[in-house]
């Protein structure tokens, strides 16, 4: 039913189409999500996990332009097993704390994160945890996937040094990750 209905809305002007994307979702979700829920359980404190999870809620609101492009869509807040969770597309690629990802050099991964950052500072969000996971590359791009501790509306100055010093983290854990996936033989030596 959903592909027939946006296979049919897809001729529609895009005027109607926004309108049926506003009120009817569902009909235009891809076959695969994700459901980010809420962080629950004895290690975090209930209320830190409706901060964190309101973070990202509004990282994604900020993004909204990004999305699909360099942070998945985000197609809003639903509940599963009483807690919210964010619906978000799967975006597929391979996130860079897997050996899939292990064949960038720390140059192309530089100017990739590079890109990445610039497009989120854009909007006045910088992604604040600076993890390869929180990476995924998708054919020849990184998407950001995880804002829970973004950090909004910084000055240029500080976007440039928090830029520079996310990057350098994210290769050094990127480089030793690589280092111990040739050493367990998922890699190739270069």
């Amino acid at each position: 039913m959903a592909i027939f209905a946006a296979e049919v809305l897809s001729l529609l002007p895009a005027c109607a189409r926004s309108w049926a994307e506003l009120h009817f979702p569902e009909w235009f979700l891809p076959d695969r999500i994700v459901l980010k829920t809420c962080r629950t359980g004895d290690d975090i404190d209930d209320e830190v996990a409706a901060e964190l999870f309101d973070t990202e809620l509004k990282a994604y609101n900020r993004l909204r332009p990004l999305q699909g492009i360099v942070v998945p869509r985000c197609f809003g807040v639903a509940w599963y097993k009483d807690t919210r969770a964010l619906v978000l597309a799967d975006v597929g690629g391979h996130s860079l704390a897997t050996p899939e990802a292990g064949t960038l050099t720390l140059e192309q991964l530089s100017a990739m994160l590079q890109e990445c950052y610039r497009a989120l500072h854009a909007f006045g969000v910088h992604q604040d945890d600076s993890l390869p996971g929180n990476f995924v590359l998708v054919g020849r791009k990184l998407m950001a996937v995880d804002f829970e501790k973004a950090v909004f509306d910084q000055s240029a100055d500080d976007n440039a040094y928090y830029m520079a010093d996310c990057i350098m983290d994210v290769a050094d854990k990127y480089n030793r990750l690589r280092r111990t996936w040739r050493f367990d033989g998922f890699l190739e030596a270069a």
